[in-house]
């Protein structure tokens, strides 16, 4: 799900990257003037739970909470969508470890797992469990998939033969990247779901939700990131993952991380450092998102029943760790 298709690749080198060499991005938004308005921060009070990942509440007051020592709940959407990403990316770790002990011989070793994954699909399927479960393992036999053929493209074009140039060509990128935004007031540890080299393209993944509300996270992310390495990113990317009748549809929205986007993150976070720095009580918003971990403080008349086999599926989703996963028996 990381990598575009022929046709987004086309958009992509001839749109989106285009439209940044053209237009360029301002240079005082860029994170490695951290230091300079306004990418400095206005207020003392640094976000210990990070505005890009933690807080989604319009108005911050999941912040507030957050500071009074008030703990979040686990939302049913976040739980599966961590669980979901978790799978995503143990794909592309497992991959890399494969080429790096076998070579090429290692896709062999990746073609096993993919079908071991694809007949515990075809087994949950009409077993009456629940629907998360086939997705989860929907998605890993997806993406093994996903990634063999990258790796035996990459390896067919030539000039690929060592583990080091395969890797390099075929997955270019890293999972689960953990950035330090304490430059731009953000917490220590804030994680890109991806970032891939060859484009410096931040990608962040959605399940079953829209790409827009996610792209001042991505934004936040590429300020964070050229703060940390000095290098520009101009490129973002929202994967949208959907399962259609247990079957894994995505959608990459690739946008030009400009100016607004940019001016955008900035002032909502400085808005949420303000929260965060009065102690004041922001209030609720008109609308509160229901995956919030705070839904249940603002809302205590509002009970959520999870549905039948929910807590069960929850507690005992497979363990990624499991030898049944990790090494494909």
């Amino acid at each position: 799900m990381y990598f575009p298709s022929g046709d987004e690749r086309r958009w992509l080198e001839q749109g989106v990257l285009a439209d940044a060499r053209r237009l360029g991005v301002s240079d005082s938004l860029r994170g490695w003037n951290w230091g300079q308005p306004p990418l400095r921060p206005i207020y003392a009070a640094p976000l210990d739970a990070s505005a890009l990942e933690s807080s989604i509440c319009p108005t911050g007051r999941d912040l507030y909470l957050h500071g009074l020592g008030v703990m979040e709940g686990a939302a049913k959407g976040m739980v599966e969508g961590a669980v979901l990403k978790s799978v995503a990316a143990r794909v592309v770790q497992e991959a890399k470890e494969a080429i790096y002990r076998r070579g090429l011989s290692g896709v062999d070793t990746l073609e096993r797992r993919a079908a071991q994954a694809f007949r515990r699909v075809q087994r949950l399927r009409g077993s009456g469990c629940d629907e998360t479960e086939v997705q989860l393992w929907s998605l890993r036999a997806f993406e093994l998939r996903r990634v063999i053929e990258r790796i035996i493209e990459a390896a067919s074009c030539g000039g690929a033969h060592g583990s080091e140039s395969i890797i390099a060509k075929a997955l270019p990128i890293s999972v689960g990247v953990e950035i330090d935004g304490r430059l731009l007031g953000l917490s220590s540890s804030i994680t890109a779901d991806a970032i891939c080299w060859s484009e410096m393209t931040v990608s962040s993944i959605v399940f079953g939700g829209e790409p827009e509300p996610n792209r001042h996270r991505i934004a936040g992310l590429a300020l964070a990131l050229e703060g940390a390495s000095g290098r520009a990113v101009d490129v973002g990317c929202v994967v949208s993952v959907r399962f259609v009748e247990g079957h894994v549809q995505v959608h990459r929205d690739y946008h030009l991380i400009g100016d607004e986007e940019r001016q955008l993150f900035v002032e909502r976070r400085d808005e949420q450092m303000r929260v965060v720095e009065s102690g004041v009580d922001p209030g609720l918003p008109i609308t509160c998102p229901r995956e919030c971990g705070h839904f249940a403080t603002c809302h205590p008349r509002v009970t959520w029943l999870p549905e039948p086999n929910e807590k069960r599926i929850l507690a005992n989703l497979p363990d990624l760790d499991a030898p049944e996963i990790a090494i494909g028996r």
